[in-house]
């Protein structure tokens, strides 16, 4: 059945890395894990009752036909799926208290409208007085390319600047 070749590596070619008596070249699923049951045609493990949740992790083995489950095969019942969707109430702006999680998020930097700074003025490759969405990215790029002397939080102050163009 198979030729005696030089330099042909049969160990891959017949190898079941998994131990499920399904060879690794037709596993469908090759990281079963060891004793369970598998399919000896796709090397998959069992699914007896047709919901996506194999046998083996199946904590509800007889789940009725077209039911919502859960990742561990458990119906999840119609009340809880109606939970889900119900609209939740919005909470206004001023409700809502904004915690920094770094100091680059913070306000603290103002710019003079319409009024490039210094620092900023060779981005605006066109010169028209505003710094453009790609030129924005070209500078990002530049910075991570090691193409421009901006140092990171130079690149949060342009993010501020051009946002508040």
């Amino acid at each position: 059945m198979f030729a005696d070749l030089d330099n042909f590596d049969y160990e891959v070619l017949l190898a079941d890395q998994d131990v499920d008596g399904v060879l690794d070249v037709m596993d469908l699923c090759p990281d079963t894990p060891e004793g369970v049951r598998v399919d000896s045609i796709t090397g998959c493990p069992f699914d007896s009752d047709l919901d996506g949740v194999y046998d083996y992790m199946d904590e509800e083995a007889n789940t009725p036909a077209g039911a919502t489950i859960d990742e561990k095969g458990i119906q999840i019942p119609e009340s809880k799926i109606e939970e889900m969707f119900e609209p939740k109430n919005a909470v206004l702006r001023k409700e809502i208290r904004v915690i920094p999680v770094a100091p680059i998020w913070t306000r603290s930097i103002t710019f003079t409208p319409g009024v490039i700074p210094d620092k900023f003025k060779k981005v605006d490759s066109d010169g028209d007085g505003y710094i453009s969405f790609p030129e924005l990215l070209k500078s990002v790029d530049d910075y991570f390319d090691e193409k421009t002397d901006f140092k990171p939080e130079d690149i949060y102050e342009l993010n501020s600047f051009f946002f508040s163009q």
